[in-house]
């Protein structure tokens, strides 16, 4: 086994795309919260804003899939996880 990344993989940025409802967005909100969740201890106030970012993205994503009569389009998408 070898420790060299993958030859794709050699950048220094990785771009997530925390609003809509698929799973990239799904994905991204919840790598923002792992991040958050790092680096709490080392910098609280951008953990903090990390996470209401995800939270304000979960919740609009929510606003979107609700119908008329207050129910949701889909089913809810867990990201407690």
């Amino acid at each position: 086994m070898t420790d060299k990344a993958p030859s794709g993989l050699h950048m220094k940025y990785f771009v997530l795309k925390p609003a809509g409802d698929s799973n990239y967005a799904i994905a991204s909100r919840r790598a923002l919260q792992a991040y958050a969740k790092w680096i709490a201890d080392e910098n609280p106030d951008m953990a903090s804003e990390l996470l209401r970012w995800a939270h304000t993205e979960h919740g609009n994503s929510q606003m979107r899939r609700a119908l008329p009569d207050g129910s949701i389009a889909s089913p809810q998408e867990s990201e407690d996880g």
